[in-house]
């Protein structure tokens, strides 16, 4: 290992996020960021536990769907996510695995998912996350977090979504301060094969990011789709490709200082 790697490594952080934990860096998914992360209002497949725990209950199939990238290329700063949905008799249970780092520096996060259908528009989901923070030579810090969403069905095949992470302030060991909360409320409207969706973030402490997406089947097995968002201006496209009961996705994020970073998911669906 270079020996300025642990420099590089903070640099790198500090650019991309603000100086607390990462544990929301970046939304896991090829898909979602195909959309440029604009998906609580969308949130119709297996990273619902993760970004807007109520789509879960528009699942009418157990599925499972697997993440992995390494940002600007750099192995240091790996992010892998396994998630998977499957409907019970008293709703709809999600679990979800995240890993982000490298052996320097790693957060991980753990959570478990539900969602329930409340009337005919109305869907509403929490989540609970474990998080560990690991420094090398300074050991590690856990702790825990609640999330909350809905989705609401609204004429002409639109949805809103509002969603609330991190709604008790998680505080790690190593922290000053209180973690942000994160609020989110999109909308988008579908049509026979286009989906366009708008969300706001407010981050207490960092303000608002705006994101606009995408999602086109100009033919049945194939998915492209493009996003922007705001502060800072990052741009990202995407394609999906679905064969049988399996689907492979593909996104390109680009940042305007650090590059260009892949991301790919595979996802199973049992019906």
């Amino acid at each position: 290992m270079n020996r300025y790697t642990p420099v590089i490594i903070t640099v790198l952080l500090c650019i991309i996020t603000p100086a607390h934990a990462t544990f929301e860096l970046v939304p896991p998914g090829a898909r979602p960021l195909g959309m440029a992360g604009a998906y609580i209002a969308v949130a119709d497949d297996a990273h619902s536990p993760f970004l807007n725990p109520a789509g879960m209950s528009q699942l009418r199939y157990t599925e499972l769907t697997s993440y992995y990238t390494m940002l600007f290329g750099l192995k240091e700063l790996t992010q892998m996510m396994l998630s998977g949905v499957v409907s019970t008799p008293a709703g709809h249970l999600g679990l979800f695995y995240r890993s982000f780092g490298g052996p320097l520096y790693r957060e991980s996060t753990f959570g478990v998912a539900w969602s329930h259908t409340l009337g005919s528009r109305l869907m509403a989901g929490s989540a609970v996350r474990m998080l560990t923070l690991s420094v090398k030579d300074y050991g590690a810090a856990r702790t825990a977090s609640l999330d909350a969403g809905l989705l609401v069905f609204l004429p002409y095949q639109t949805r809103l979504g509002m969603t609330v992470h991190n709604i008790n302030r998680l505080k790690l060991a190593s922290q000053r301060d209180d973690s942000p909360r994160r609020t989110s409320l999109g909308v988008s409207r579908s049509s026979h094969r286009l989906t366009v969706a708008f969300q706001i973030d407010h981050e207490t402490r960092y303000g608002i990011t705006t994101r606009i997406g995408q999602e086109f089947h100009p033919i049945e097995p194939l998915s492209i789709r493009a996003g922007l968002t705001t502060s800072p201006t990052l741009v990202f496209v995407g394609l999906g490709m679905q064969i049988n009961r399996m689907v492979t996705e593909y996104a390109l994020s680009s940042h305007p200082v650090l590059g260009s970073s892949h991301h790919v998911s595979l996802s199973f669906r049992f019906e």
